[in-house]
C-alpha cells in the first residue's frame, strides 16, 4: 500500500496544480476567452492523467526499488536513458504532429498519408533500437555510466527487458497524437490511468518474485496496454490511412532531422553526457540525483503539456492572438513552476523515503538549489514548441548547438580540474536554460512582429 506521506504529497500537487491553474484563466478581454477554454480543457486532462500516471509511477518505483539505493539508481538512469532516445526520436512525431495539424482541416487524404508514413517510421526506429539494445546494451552502460558490480547486473537486467520500450512508445506517440486531433483527451486520461494501475499492480506481484526484472515486465505491459488501448479508439482512422500511400516518409523526416538535432543536443548530451558526470560522483550522489529527478519531472509537467498544446491550437489564431497567447502561457506556467518548486523542495525527504531506507544528507537543500537554477524551464519549453511550430526550427537547432555545446565544454572543464561537483553541474546546467530562453524570447518577439 501506498504511504500516508506520498498520499498527501500527491493530494497536495493536485491540489496546488488546480488551484494555481484555476487563478490564473482570469483573462483581460473577450476575443481570447473561447480560445483559452479551448487550451484548458484540452490541457487540464492531459496533466491529471500524467500526473497519476507519475503518482502510481512513484508508488510502483516504491515497491521496484525495495528500499535498495542500487535498484533506485539502475531504474532511474535507465528510465531516464530511454527517456532522452524517445524524446529524439520523438521527435518525428512533433514533426507528424506539425505536418498533420496543417492538412487536418483542409485536406484529409493527405493527413492519412502523414499518418501511414509515421506509423511506418515508428516501426522502422523502434525496431532498430531495440537491436542495438541488446547487442551493446551491456557494454554502454559499463563504460560510459562507469556502472560495475551489483549496479551494472541490475541495470543491465532492467536494459533487456526494456529494449522494446522505444517501440512502443512511438506507437503511443502517434496513437496519442491522433487521439488529440479528435479533441479525445478525456480517452487519453482514462486509458492512462488503467495503465499505470496496471502497472502498480504488477510490480506488487512481480517485484517479490524477480526484483529489478519483474519491475521492468510491470513497466512493458503498462506500456503495450496503453498502446493497444489507444489502437482500439483509433483503428478506423489507421484503417483508412493504411489504404493511402506511405508517400510522406520523406516530409516528416526532413522536419523531424533538426528537430531530433535540437533533442539531441538537449538530450543526449544533457542528459545522457550530464548524468555520466553525476554517475562517477558516487552512489549517494547519484542516488540523491535519482529522488530529485523524479520530483522534478512532476515540477516541469504542467510546462511539457501547455507547450505541446501550441502545434495543435496556432493554426486557428491570429498573428495578435499568437502574442497574446503566448504571454498567457509564459505567465501561468512561471507560476506553477515556482509553486510546485516550493512544494517540491518541503516534501523531499519524505519523498525519497518512497524509495530508498538510505538517508541522504543536505537533500532539501540539494532540491532548492536544483529548482532554484532551473527557472527558466517554462519560458524554454514554451517558447521553444511556439517557434518550432511557427517553422523556425533551425533557428532552434542552431542555439541549441551552440549554447548546449559551450556548456559541455564548461562541464568537461570542471572535470578535468577536479572541481565538478552536483551543484557545478546544475550551476552550467541551468544557465543554457537561460541563455537559450533569453534567445527563443528574442526570436519569438521578432516573429510575432512580422
Amino acid at each position: 500500500m501506498i504511504d500516508s506521506d506520498s498520499k498527501a504529497f500527491v493530494g497536495l500537487c493536485i491540489f496546488f496544480i488546480c488551484d494555481k491553474m484555476y487563478n490564473c484563466i482570469k483573462y483581460k478581454g473577450i476575443k481570447m476567452k473561447t480560445l483559452k477554454q479551448q487550451i484548458n480543457h484540452y490541457v487540464f486532462p492531459l496533466i491529471a492523467s500524467q500526473l497519476l500516471q507519475m503518482a502510481i509511477g512513484i508508488a510502483a518505483l516504491h515497491f521496484a526499488t525495495a528500499g535498495s539505493t542500487h535498484s533506485l539508481s539502475a531504474i532511474t538512469i535507465i528510465q531516464n536513458f530511454l527517456y532522452a532516445f524517445g524524446g529524439i526520436l520523438g521527435a518525428f512525431s512533433l514533426s507528424f504532429n506539425i505536418l498533420a495539424a496543417r492538412s487536418f482541416y483542409q485536406e484529409k487524404q493527405q493527413f492519412q498519408q502523414y499518418v501511414h508514413s509515421a506509423l511506418r517510421l515508428c516501426l522502422l526506429f523502434g525496431g532498430g533500437f531495440l537491436a542495438i539494445c541488446l547487442l551493446f546494451g551491456k557494454l554502454f552502460l559499463r563504460y560510459f555510466y562507469g556502472f560495475q558490480g551489483e549496479l551494472l547486473l541490475k541495470a543491465s537486467q532492467y536494459l533487456y527487458i526494456m529494449s522494446g520500450y522505444i517501440l512502443l512508445l512511438l506507437l503511443s506517440f502517434l496513437f496519442s497524437n491522433l487521439l488529440k486531433f479528435a479533441q479525445k483527451t478525456t480517452v487519453i486520461f482514462r486509458i492512462g490511468v488503467i495503465s499505470a494501475l496496471l502497472e502498480c499492480g504488477l510490480n506488487i506481484i512481480l517485484v517479490p518474485l524477480w526484483e529489478i526484472q519483474g519491475a521492468a515486465l510491470a513497466n512493458m505491459v503498462g506500456v503495450l496496454y496503453l498502446v493497444l488501448a489507444y489502437l482500439w479508439h483509433i483503428f478506423p482512422i489507421l484503417k483508412q490511412s493504411l489504404l493511402q500511400s506511405a508517400n510522406q516518409m520523406l516530409a516528416i523526416t526532413r522536419l523531424g532531422i533538426p528537430l531530433a538535432i535540437q533533442e539531441i543536443f538537449e538530450s543526449v548530451l544533457f542528459i545522457l553526457v550530464f548524468e555520466s558526470f553525476i554517475g562517477h560522483l558516487g552512489n549517494t550522489t547519484l542516488g540523491a540525483y535519482a529522488v530529485i529527478s523524479q520530483m522534478f519531472a512532476i515540477i516541469k509537467l504542467p510546462s511539457l503539456m501547455y507547450a505541446n498544446s501550441l502545434p495543435v491550437f496556432l493554426p486557428e489564431v491570429t498573428q495578435k492572438q499568437k502574442s497574446q497567447l503566448l504571454k498567457w502561457l509564459l505567465r501561468i506556467n512561471f507560476l506553477l513552476f515556482i509553486g510546485l518548486s516550493i512544494v517540491g523542495t518541503l516534501t523531499i525527504p519524505a519523498f525519497a523515503q518512497l524509495f530508498t531506507q538510505q538517508m541522504f544528507s543536505h537533500l532539501t537543500f540539494m532540491a532548492g538549489f536544483t529548482f532554484s537554477v532551473m527557472l527558466a524551464v517554462p519560458f524554454y519549453e514554451i517558447i521553444k514548441v511556439y517557434l518550432q511550430a511557427q517553422n523556425q526550427e533551425k533557428m532552434v537547432v542552431t542555439q541549441t548547438i551552440i549554447v548546449n555545446l559551450l556548456g559541455l565544454l564548461v562541464m568537461f572543464g570542471c572535470q578535468m580540474i577536479h572541481i565538478q561537483t552536483y551543484y557545478s553541474l546544475y550551476v552550467v546546467f541551468g544557465l543554457t536554460q537561460v541563455v537559450l530562453a533569453l534567445r527563443f524570447s528574442q526570436a519569438g518577439f521578432q516573429q510575432n512582429l512580422k
